[in-house]
């Protein structure tokens, strides 16, 4: 009894400081990867749901596991973004981020019931632009950076079915740099530059999901989780002011804004075709159409002009296919594939968030030793090439319009241990 309680203190201990401390840098928007063993199998594990990463795709599938479990991965994402004019101007960048997922799962004494909490990165984005660059007075830099702390709850209310729920507990900062052009109003004038950025910030959310086993060899796994708000709070500033423009050489104002994340719901099915071969496809919805716009309030009236971003998104859907394949008691093999749908229209399309249709590709496997197993997937996304044609960057006299190519490489590492 002491060991096991020694065993569960440093679990703990171990899930604050990694999933607490670790910096988050991300790299796309919405993110679709959660789980080394998930990821491997392209995120197709509504249905299937038997690791930490349940609290994620469908915390139903907790009641699967039998003991208690700690389990922590990184995701390291690489993109490659190029951006061409219609005049053949154009810049490349390439950038690193890292997103840590961590996972514990408690061990009580009943087989009806189980609560896990988990610590990751549901949405964000990260894109640097150069200050020197034809994008720089769209954007030169902006993060949006999420967390969530996700307690969730499981029960099991027969042999066939179990349910859960969880509580979403966000925290969301975000940061956007550009340069001002004042070399359109003041000839020679040298560029300004804007800076925003807010304080943390705070929402509440929350997720279910159902599990059922339809037999011994097919299931299906439904899931959803909330729409929620960040209000955003913070300074904006512009810097570099020439003489003679308003506010030089410097002006420094409160902003304020409200930015609404959607909804997704989940529905998976998994089919073991033997004790060695699994196959899941899921369908994943999320309802961006709510969010049409985003208006950033300055304060005092006057210094700046309140600022209507225009967002006009569709719903987005993801189809994804895993397979895993179990080599023996110790090795298994996983492969996958998914589309993505593009939610941005084209109309009002931002350099801040290059993106469109993906189509992403796994491969992973894992080791499994008594109780501790180690995860490595690979992954190569590609996003369909973008031609843009719009009047984004016309209030600044600038243009974004030409062709936007990305690819994004990423490589997962995780590790689980059942105690």
């Amino acid at each position: 009894m002491i060991v096991l309680k020694k065993k569960i203190q440093i679990a703990v201990f171990s899930f604050i400081v990694i999933g607490v401390f670790i910096p988050r840098v991300e790299a796309r928007f919405d993110i679709i990867d959660h789980g080394a063993r998930a990821s491997g199998r392209a995120g197709a594990f509504v249905a299937t749901a038997d690791d930490g990463s349940a609290i994620y795709y469908n915390p139903a599938g907790l009641t699967q596991i039998k003991e208690g479990l700690f389990q922590e991965e990184v995701f390291f994402v690489f993109r490659y973004s190029k951006y061409e004019s219609p005049a053949g101007a154009g810049e490349k960048i390439t950038q690193v981020a890292m997103l840590p997922n961590t996972y514990l799962v408690a061990n009580p004494e009943s087989d009806s019931w189980k609560f896990g909490i988990g610590i990751y990165v549901p949405f964000g984005s990260f894109t640097e632009w150069s200050e020197n660059g034809p994008l720089r007075y769209q954007a030169t830099y902006n993060s949006l950076d999420t967390v969530v702390i996700n307690p969730s709850l499981a029960f099991k209310i027969n042999e066939d079915i179990s349910v859960g729920l969880g509580a979403d507990i966000y925290e969301g900062q975000v940061v956007s740099r550009k340069m001002v052009n004042y070399g359109r109003t003041i000839p020679g004038a040298a560029d300004g530059f804007y800076e925003l950025i807010s304080e943390k910030t705070y929402a509440l959310g929350y997720n279910l999901g159902l599990l059922y086993n339809i037999d011994e060899s097919n299931r299906i796994g439904v899931s959803y989780r909330s729409r929620f708000s960040l209000y955003f709070d913070g300074n904006a500033t512009i810097s570099n002011i020439p003489t003679g423009a308003p506010g030089a050489p410097r002006t420094k104002v409160e902003a304020k804004a409200k930015y609404k994340f959607p909804d997704i719901f989940m529905i998976g099915y998994a089919h073991e075709f033997s004790d060695k071969l699994e196959m899941e496809a899921d369908v994943h919805w999320i309802n961006w159409s709510q969010h049409s716009s985003v208006l950033i309030d300055f304060e005092p009236e006057g210094v700046f002009t309140d600022t209507f971003i225009a967002k006009d998104y569709s719903d987005a859907f993801i189809y994804k296919l895993g397979l895993e394949y179990l080599l023996n008691d110790k090795f298994s093999l996983r492969t996958g594939c998914a589309y993505s749908s593009e939610p941005v229209p084209a109309a009002t399309f931002d350099p801040a968030n290059p993106s469109n249709r993906r189509y992403s590709f796994y491969f992973g496997g894992g080791y499994k030793k008594n109780n501790f197993r180690a995860e490595m997937t690979l992954a190569a996304t590609f996003f369909s090439d973008r031609y843009v044609d719009n009047s984004v960057g016309a209030s600044s006299g600038t243009s974004i319009n030409g062709t936007y190519k990305t690819f994004i490489p990423q490589v997962t590492l995780g590790v689980n241990w059942r105690f």
